[in-house]
């Protein structure tokens, strides 16, 4: 089953995202 793999994929994009989010908003002078 490839489910596992998605689930994963998925997992990690959600992380990166709200990760984004975080320091974007913790710092307002980071680097692009």
């Amino acid at each position: 089953m490839k489910l596992t793999a998605l689930f994963l994929m998925m997992l990690i994009f959600i992380l990166g995202f709200v990760q984004a989010i975080a320091q974007d908003s913790d710092s307002d002078s980071n680097e692009d």
